[in-house]
């Protein structure tokens, strides 16, 4: 190894004293200039923005996919029970407290929808040219992400929503429905 002309001055513990000496620098190595470059520092930084410019939106599509298929899981649930009062009590709960899941909310923290059809009830619809209903017995639904819905899923505002559709057969978006 060559050592270079250049030394750093340094203070060495021997002992109980301190002995003031030179230390030897070797080529390529520079011992008396410690930390980064700014362009070192602005290199990083700009591939940590590159990274988290990919990763943030790949991150918000995970967490929203992770609560729709949450939604899912509990409309399942709510169906169960929906389906064993009504094997009990030979008829449709009024509401989700008549089944004891009045407080379970959905991903978003809004209450779960739920209508008996008949004619007094607002149904919900496919599209609104072609009104055909999405059950014949009862709706259960969350409002989604955005926390809007209307009657038929062909609007945008109910788009997002997570529905039970074709008495129970399908649970999913309800851009996924058509």
């Amino acid at each position: 190894m060559k050592i270079n002309e250049n030394a750093c001055e340094s203070h060495i513990r021997v002992g109980n004293r301190m002995k003031t000496g030179t230390v030897p620098v070797f080529r390529g190595v520079n011992n008396c200039n410690g930390g980064f470059s700014l362009v070192e520092l602005i290199v990083v930084l700009v591939m940590i923005g590159i990274l988290l410019a990919i990763a943030i939106p790949t991150y918000s599509w995970i967490v929203d996919r992770a609560r729709v298929s949450s939604c899912m899981a509990d409309l399942r649930t709510l169906q169960k029970d929906i389906n064993a009062y009504i094997i009990e009590k030979n008829e449709l709960p009024d509401d989700l407290d008549k089944i004891g899941r009045a407080n379970l909310l959905d991903p978003w923290g809004r209450p779960f929808e739920y209508f008996k059809i008949s004619r007094a009830n607002k149904k919900r619809y496919t599209g609104e040219t072609l009104a055909i209903l999405l059950n014949n017995e009862y709706d259960l639904y969350s409002a989604g992400k955005n926390g809007l819905t209307t009657q038929s899923l062909a609007d945008s505002d109910s788009r997002d929503d997570i529905i039970c559709a074709g008495d129970g057969v399908y649970v999913g978006l309800g851009e996924d429905y058509f």
